[in-house]
């Protein structure tokens, strides 16, 4: 601490902000670096629901704090992820991954236009969505990406599958 006492000693809710370096905390304040002065410990401590979950010490060259885990062994995170016989049931887990996937506006009339035509090429994509070349190879490796659609075959002679989801 600054004036030589120990943190262990004091009411954490009444220690005050005093600043070591002025002209440091005058530099960091107007680098955007700082947040208001003064409120960091008090900050630390509105993050703990209960002071118990927060251990300080301090000595004359160190000063540490330490957050326990406020959820080891938490009924109610328990109860709120579900614990069952020490396994994790992963039905709420299931239904968020089983969810379709959402696609952009082009991708969906990409694959549109491939269910018409699986030969289709990428040129042909692009004069009749009016977009660009570009555009549509990026928007065919992020459906690809996606596991939305395959290539089969050659550049030349191929054709495109969509997977079914």
């Amino acid at each position: 601490m600054f004036d030589g006492s120990v943190i262990q000693e004091r009411d954490l809710c009444r220690v005050p902000s005093v600043r070591r370096n002025p002209v440091l905390a005058d530099m960091f304040e107007r680098l955007d670096y700082m947040e208001q002065r003064g409120s960091g410990f008090q900050k630390m401590l509105d993050s703990v629901k209960d002071a118990k979950n927060l251990q300080v010490y301090s000595d004359p060259t160190t000063f540490v704090v330490i957050f326990k885990n406020m959820n080891y062994n938490n009924e109610e995170l328990k109860k709120l992820i579900k614990i069952k016989n020490n396994e994790l049931l992963n039905e709420p887990l299931n239904e968020l991954l089983n969810e379709p996937l959402n696609l952009t506006e082009i991708e969906d009339r990409i694959l549109k236009l491939i269910q018409q035509n699986s030969k289709i090429k990428k040129e042909e994509m692009s004069d009749i969505l009016n977009v660009s070349l570009s555009t549509v190879k990026r928007n065919i490796d992020a459906l690809k990406d996606k596991r939305f659609l395959e290539r089969k075959g050659s550049k030349r002679t191929g054709y495109w599958e969509i997977i079914e989801k």
